[in-house]
């Protein structure tokens, strides 16, 4: 059966149909790219006005969630950090790895961006995401914070990789991108791919069910947020696929240390706002 086009405005939520893949598409495509002229004027209004931040940057006024109607649940998605080990440093446990002094740099610039209250902050277990978080909960102390399992993907045994840094441990990641399927475990407190997507799915179900006007900001870690994308995105594809397909996704599309990722939830579904392809 063929699919029918989408309609003449893809911005118009009430003919958007949101399981039709021509139709999703036309909307990213819209939501995005009518966006460009209103980014254009909001950065030039902020350098005449000089807001700028400590990076040499303007601050933008505007988001892609700002083109939505009001009402309906934004979610921002915020990678921690750098942390020691993302700096070359040797680590002990996975859950206690701080922030660099440029990962602290990096947690105020979110705050500061941030200029809508959130309703709801989520952090992940580990103390990367807690410590990245805290600059946004100082200026909004009343908000409520949640803890999720939205931690980092444990795919090597924690014990075995003890005292190592990244370089250290590259040859054993490798083997394990390149080998095994999506259920393998690599030894104790390791977690498998589909371990990693059913957590991912879980944290999705919980932001779909967000009430109307949520305001969530969620931090979380690179490889989790690449788990998200890969669902969200590419929703019919099997476990075994995901996997192969995550280092390609993860190396064509990085997300950098303390990079937002937007998200709205329209008609009880997430959707990511940026394009993948």
């Amino acid at each position: 059966m063929k699919e029918s086009p989408p309609p003449a405005n893809s911005l118009d939520l009430n003919e958007i149909d949101f399981d039709n893949p021509e139709h999703l598409r036309a909307f990213y495509n819209a939501l995005n790219g009518g966006g460009r002229k209103e980014v254009g004027e909001s950065l030039r209004r902020a350098v005449k006005q000089k807001f700028m931040d400590e990076w040499g940057d303007p601050i933008p006024s505007f988001t892609p969630s700002d083109r939505v109607a009001s009402g309906i649940p934004q979610i921002r998605f915020f990678r921690h950090g750098e942390s020691t080990g993302n700096a070359g440093e040797a680590t002990t446990d996975p859950a206690t790895i701080p922030l660099t002094e440029r990962g602290r740099e990096q947690a105020a610039h979110i705050a500061k961006v941030h200029w809508k209250k959130p309703t709801l902050i989520v952090v992940s277990p580990y103390e990367r995401t807690r410590e990245t978080a805290a600059p946004l909960l100082a200026q909004f102390p009343d908000t409520a914070v949640e803890v999720w399992p939205v931690q980092e993907f444990t795919y090597l045994a924690p014990a075995s990789c003890a005292g190592t840094t990244g370089a250290e441990r590259r040859p054993r990641v490798e083997r394990y991108w390149s080998s095994g399927g999506p259920d393998e475990r690599d030894g104790p407190g390791a977690e498998s791919f589909s371990d990693l997507l059913r957590r991912a799915d879980d944290a999705r179900v919980r932001l779909e069910a967000l009430p109307a006007g949520s305001q969530a900001a969620v931090f979380t870690h690179g490889q989790f947020l690449q788990a998200l994308r890969l669902l969200v995105h590419f929703p019919s594809l099997e476990d075994w696929a995901m996997k192969h397909s995550f280092r390609a996704l993860d190396r064509k599309y990085p997300i950098e240390n303390g990079a937002c990722i937007e998200g709205i939830v329209l008609r009880g579904r997430l959707c990511l706002l940026e394009r993948l392809w």
